[in-house]
């Protein structure tokens, strides 16, 4: 385990868009030979890679992943109900396609790479990944922690599994590989380890595990965090909070003050710290007349880091902000391959996951990728989770598409829970209806 990153950047990511077709109807000659990072090609090729030895720009790496991040969290906002509580865990995600990439050959390996960080190898970004994974689960100021898992199918895919890729990606991310058969026992047992994995926050990722699925890899994150100053009795009171459908609802509304503020010509906020001050609360605050969609949908990594970066410790800022629980859930497959341009993952004909498992009819690829988060901030702290799953599947049909239907935060705004070092988004979302 490496020492060397004090901090580096954390984002989870939870959000779903429903179904979709495989996308990329490009084909791909055997070799990948676009791809101009080195490949792999043999299974033992995991058995000479040293993570330990890899060496990476961590401003670069940190500055693409940054980019990365508020890429998503946007695309999934523009793709959302305007009136929807957004919040997603780009990291979540991250972690899990990292488990799949850690598989992939040629080109699908290198637009993984690409979206998370664009010039860097694939060794690289692994490296990142698993940077950041210990960094998250021996914090000790708050309560955080990634897990991983890999389930595979029994019936299907285990006697073809590289027994070389299942040791990597237990050693490197510390997933936990099952097998069984994909039936209901199994699907409870993929329900239970989220559950224990996100501290009962989230319960479920899949209604049932398909039977015709290969692989199931899952990415679980939860974080628990105390206010660095907690809200006392006095600074507590009963307020209302205008919903973007035009509703109003009565809420607790948490008093208090912050020594630093934000303004840009979009947005006004504030900063609220969680003990030890290695994490914070950013709240985002959109104009008059713009929702916390409509803010969210138009952001940019630059206009994120604009924000950011207006920072003034010139006021004693008078906060409010509402206790408020919430949920959200998404399929991935449009964001990640349409807009995100992991195009070859997620196409039977193309995808080149020739690292997981000996496919010699067929081909394996992403079928869907589902992602969960939850949050409540209440007076004491804040409770978050996220988890990402993606199924793989074997030369199936095609997926139908579905149908995807001062400062006082008083209404809708956006915020992230974020590294104070890096100031890049752990969580980051939108509330803009809170039920009483």
């Amino acid at each position: 385990m490496k020492n060397r990153m004090n901090r580096i950047t954390i984002a989870l990511g939870i959000s779903l868009v429903l179904g979709l077709t495989a996308c990329g109807n490009q084909a791909i000659e055997e070799t990948g030979a676009s791809c101009e990072q080195e490949e792999r090609e043999q299974e033992d090729d995991f058995d000479e890679i040293d993570l330990e030895k890899v060496a990476y720009n961590e401003e670069s790496m940190v500055d693409g992943y940054q980019n990365y991040s508020i890429s998503l969290f946007q695309k999934c906002v523009a793709e959302s109900n305007e009136n929807s509580n957004v919040m997603i865990s780009p990291t979540s995600v991250m972690m899990a396609l990292e488990l799949v990439e850690a598989g992939a050959v040629g080109d699908t390996s290198h637009q993984i790479t690409e979206m998370i960080c664009p010039g860097a190898s694939h060794e690289e970004v692994q490296s990142f990944a698993a940077d950041m994974r210990e960094q998250m689960n021996t914090t000790e100021t708050v309560q955080m922690s990634v897990a991983n898992s890999l389930w595979i199918n029994e019936d299907r895919i285990a006697d073809r599994m590289n027994d070389s890729y299942v040791s990597y990606v237990e050693n490197t991310f510390g997933a936990l590989a099952t097998t069984v058969p994909f039936d209901e026992a199994a699907t409870t047992e993929v329900n239970n380890w989220v559950s224990e994995n996100t501290n009962g926050m989230i319960d479920q990722i899949v209604d049932r595990l398909s039977e015709d699925a290969c692989l199931l890899l899952v990415n679980a994150i939860a974080f628990e965090g105390e206010w660095e100053q907690p809200y006392e009795e006095h600074q507590i009171e009963d307020g209302e909070f205008s919903n973007s459908d035009g509703s109003v609802s009565d809420v607790t509304m948490l008093n208090g003050n912050s020594d630093v503020y934000y303004e840009t010509e979009n947005a006004t906020g504030f900063i609220q710290y969680y003990s030890g001050q290695e994490y914070a609360f950013v709240a985002m605050l959109p104009k008059e007349n713009q929702s916390a969609n409509e803010f969210a949908a138009f952001l940019t990594a630059d206009s994120y880091q604009e924000f950011i970066d207006s920072a003034s410790y010139d006021y004693m800022v008078v906060t409010q902000m509402p206790e408020f629980k919430s949920e959200f859930d998404m399929e991935m497959n449009n964001v990640l391959c349409n807009e995100m341009g992991i195009t070859d993952a997620f196409n039977p004909e193309t995808a080149n996951f020739s690292g997981i498992a000996d496919i010699s009819e067929g081909n394996l690829y992403i079928n869907r990728v589902l992602h969960k988060t939850f949050i409540e901030l209440d007076r004491n702290g804040t409770r978050a989770a996220a988890v990402t799953a993606i199924e793989m599947k074997e030369n199936c049909c095609v997926v139908e598409e579905s149908v995807i239907k001062e400062v006082i935060l008083d209404r809708p705004f956006a915020y992230a829970i974020v590294d104070t070092e890096t100031m890049t988004p752990i969580f980051i979302g939108t509330m803009n209806v809170i039920e009483e």
